[in-house]
């Protein structure tokens, strides 16, 4: 399916809850056309704290990974990559976390190679479960 980031995405349904102190892995391969933020997989909250989790690229093709509680005040995980993903170049990416409750936790990888992350919180000590649904290329049913 290609996601044109307007009109598409695939709503799974209140599937795939983890908690902040369980370990998952999110992998997708993804051709992106950089500007704009980009949805891999979410499961978050629409609006208030928006709590969940999000694997997402931002504008410029960094991966990035949230774990939240709530926005604000901070009570999330969140790391980008330094290295990008190639504009309209295929690529698998990833995302692991460990449970451990840190950033440090959180490794993301492009084509099997582990990335340098940089962390943009690190104050995770609430439950992120949800009743929201799992969504494949768009953030909790936001389109655009």
């Amino acid at each position: 399916m290609v996601f044109d980031g307007a009109t598409d995405l695939i709503d799974m349904g209140d599937i795939l809850d983890f908690d902040k102190d369980e370990p998952f892995s999110i992998s997708a391969w993804v051709k992106a056309t950089l500007g704009a933020t980009q949805a891999i997989v979410t499961k978050e909250e629409n609006g208030g704290d928006f709590e969940g989790y999000n694997f997402i690229l931002d504008a410029a093709g960094a991966l990035t990974f949230f774990l939240v509680h709530d926005i604000a005040p901070a009570d999330y995980i969140a790391v980008f990559s330094s290295e990008k993903v190639v504009d309209e170049v295929w690529a698998h990416v990833m995302v692991t976390y460990d449970g451990s409750i840190t950033a440090a936790g959180v490794l993301l990888y492009k084509d099997g190679l582990n990335l340098t992350e940089n962390t943009i919180s690190d104050t995770l000590t609430d439950t992120t479960v949800n009743a929201a649904p799992l969504n494949i290329g768009a953030r909790d049913n936001r389109l655009g």
